[in-house]
């Protein structure tokens, strides 16, 4: 099992994965970053189910338990410290399906010491959505529909965050500010992993 375990979330487009991926140079204790639609990426690869990671959202729901049960006991079986990108919740067309389902949550309970929410103003989310890769798949998605998905990941997250005791962080990422950002996250590893 591995040692701790930070879960960091947010809505496409907040910044999450580009603040783990800064940060890590910065931190002075060690740890390995595990992206969650990167595991399952290779797990439907294998099994046939979809072509790609942005795919995944749309298999059926006995597929996507499979999947998330594999993923999150990968990750329990990890050693040292884990700092696990992941989304509180998935969006498919006004449906919402849990990025953190409890049963699967609960595999990294014994390890899991802290949930970070990266969050950014909804105006900041679509501009970089503008601005992502043309690689990825993303939805066509308006300012109330981002309002609504910012609203029902914190309120995941805080269930969580009660549910195993454990602190929630909510990191600030402005459009402009993401050296202060930075910071804070590295500031939270370090008080997390010490």
């Amino acid at each position: 099992m591995a040692n701790k375990v930070i879960i960091v979330t947010g809505t496409p487009g907040a910044g999450k994965t580009t603040l783990i991926a800064r940060s890590k140079a910065l931190a002075k204790i060690r740890y390995d970053d595990v992206t969650i639609g990167t595991l399952m990426e290779k797990i439907v690869k294998v099994k046939g189910w979809a072509k790609d990671r942005d795919e995944i959202r749309y298999l059926s729901n006995e597929r996507i338990t499979e999947l998330r049960t594999a993923t999150f006991s990968a990750i329990a079986g990890m050693e040292g410290n884990v700092v696990v990108d992941t989304h509180a919740s998935i969006e498919q067309k006004g449906r919402y399906v849990p990025g953190l389902p409890a049963t699967e949550t609960m595999l990294l309970k014994e390890g899991l010491k802290a949930i970070v929410c990266v969050d950014s103003s909804t105006e900041d989310i679509l501009t970089r959505r503008a601005a992502d890769d043309k690689n990825r798949k993303r939805e066509v998605e308006d300012s109330r529909l981002i309002d609504m998905q910012r609203t029902i990941n914190l309120s995941s997250l805080s269930y969580y965050s009660l549910k195993l005791n454990i602190p929630l962080y909510v990191i600030d990422n402005k459009q402009g500010m993401l050296d202060t950002s930075v910071k804070r996250f590295v500031e939270v590893l370090e008080e997390v992993f010490k």
